[in-house]
C-alpha cells in the first residue's frame, strides 16, 4: 500500500484567491484533479491537509475518495507541520510508503507518480524523488522507517532540509516531466499553466 499526502494548508496571498479551488483543464478544481492523478496511479488513501481555505478546498473534494485533515496552526508553523500531520494520519494504515506533494502541481503527469511507484518497489529505496533537468521536484516517496525523523524534525526544519541531510538515501528518477517543478503561485502561472496544459 501506498499512501499520499497533499499539502493544501496555504494561503494563496500571491494567488488572491484560493488557488486550488481554481479549475483546471478538466473541468476540476486544482486540487480535485490532483487527487486523480494520485488515485488514477493507485495511492490510496490519500490525505488532503487543509488550513487557510478549509472550507473551499473541502467542497472542491465532495465527490473525491479522500481523507481531510486540519491544520489549525497552518499560519505559524509552515509547510513541514502539514507534513507531520499528514503522517500521522497514516500511522494506523498498513502503508509501506507515502507520496507527498504540494497541491498546487497540477501539471504532473500520472506517469510520474506511477514511476516513482515502480521504481521504489523495485529497489526499495528510503526515498525515491522524481528529478527534471537536474532539479528535484515532486512527489517525493519516503519509504515507512522515514516517517519518523519527519516527526522529530527540530522546530524551524523544512523538508528540503530533511532530504538536504540525506543526500546518500535518495534514489533520483529522471523524468522528462516539467510539471513535477512547476508550481501555481501567481495568476500568470497559472494562465501560463492553463495555457500549457490545453496544448497539449
Amino acid at each position: 500500500m501506498i499512501g499520499g499526502i497533499y499539502l493544501a494548508a496555504g494561503r494563496s496571498q500571491r494567488m488572491g484567491q484560493p488557488k486550488l479551488a481554481l479549475p483546471w483543464m478538466n473541468g476540476l478544481p486544482i486540487i480535485a484533479h490532483m487527487a486523480e492523478l494520485f488515485r488514477q496511479a493507485e495511492v490510496d488513501p490519500i490525505v488532503i491537509v487543509t488550513g487557510a481555505d478549509r472550507s473551499a478546498i473541502e467542497a472542491c473534494l465532495e465527490k473525491q475518495p479522500v481523507v481531510t485533515v486540519h491544520n489549525p496552526a497552518y499560519s505559524e508553523l509552515g509547510m513541514i507541520d502539514s507534513v507531520r500531520i499528514g503522517l500521522r494520519s497514516l500511522q494506523e494504515t498498513p502503508c509501506t510508503a507515502v507520496l507527498i506533494s504540494p497541491g498546487d502541481l497540477p501539471a504532473m503527469t500520472v506517469e510520474t507518480i506511477r514511476s516513482l511507484i515502480a521504481t521504489f518497489k523495485r529497489i526499495r529505496a528510503s526515498i525515491v524523488a522524481p528529478s527534471f533537468d537536474g532539479r528535484r521536484g515532486h512527489p517525493v516517496l519516503l519509504s515507512r522507517p522515514e516517517w519518523e525523523a519527519i516527526l522529530e524534525l527540530d522546530e524551524g526544519k523544512t523538508l528540503r532540509d530533511f532530504l538536504n541531510a540525506r543526500p546518500e538515501m535518495i534514489h533520483h528518477l529522471e523524468v522528462s516531466d516539467p510539471g513535477i517543478v512547476l508550481d501555481l503561485d501567481t495568476p500568470e502561472d497559472y494562465a501560463s499553466g492553463v495555457e500549457g496544459a490545453s496544448s497539449t
